[in-house]
């Protein structure tokens, strides 16, 4: 679906779920709500970068949480797929799947941001802006995935993961478009060139 320049990465993986596909989907945020990291700076970013995966502390809770959500209360797992979203670069899925090995939990396919691309072209307020990048990116996903599927969304309070989870309800339900989201998106700080494309 894209290759690892674009803005947005998703992964060729993706194109595995059925199109008739009408059980529950998952899609979680990574940073802050699975793991521990901090990416809002060009030091942070090197330092998650090379940090190993048996190093990555995850947040409290999320592991039992997703882990059990995966499993029926006998044991038997559902196919219930898990498809997770970072602020982090493409670069980094390999170490960020180890972990997820280690803590024993599924995955689909994972969204990337590509940070390295903001940081070449100086572009560093780009590292901090999430709404736009996770609202696109949903956006982006949604066309890939069947639209019977009942989507269960995690996320935390650190970029603003209510108010992305909102908007998608409300795009995909058509109560807000044109120039109306247009406003909403320049008053959320999105950059114009992301809310245009989101529009």
């Amino acid at each position: 679906m894209s290759n690892k320049n674009d803005l947005i990465f998703i992964p060729e993986s993706l194109k595995k779920i059925d199109p008739a596909y009408n059980g529950y989907l998952f899609i979680s945020d990574i940073d802050k709500t699975y793991l521990a990291t901090k990416i809002d700076s060009f030091r942070s970013l090197m330092r998650t970068a090379f940090e190993s995966p048996e190093k990555k502390s995850t947040i409290p809770g999320f592991r039992p949480i997703i882990r059990a959500a995966q499993h029926s209360p006998f044991g038997r797992k559902h196919n219930f797929p898990t498809i997770f979203i970072s602020a982090s670069p493409p670069q980094m899925e390999a170490k960020i799947r180890a972990k997820m090995t280690i803590d024993g939990i599924e995955c689909q396919g994972i969204i990337f941001k590509n940070q390295l691309h903001y940081i070449k072209k100086v572009q560093f307020k780009k590292l901090r802006e999430q709404i736009g990048f996770k609202l696109g990116a949903l956006l982006k996903l949604w066309k890939n995935l069947p639209h019977q599927a009942k989507l269960v969304l995690f996320g935390d309070d650190s970029e603003s993961d209510v108010i992305i989870y909102t908007l998608l309800v409300y795009i995909l339900a058509k109560k807000i478009e044109g120039s109306e989201l247009y406003d909403l998106l320049s008053d959320l700080n999105v950059l114009a060139a992301d809310a245009l494309r989101i529009v």
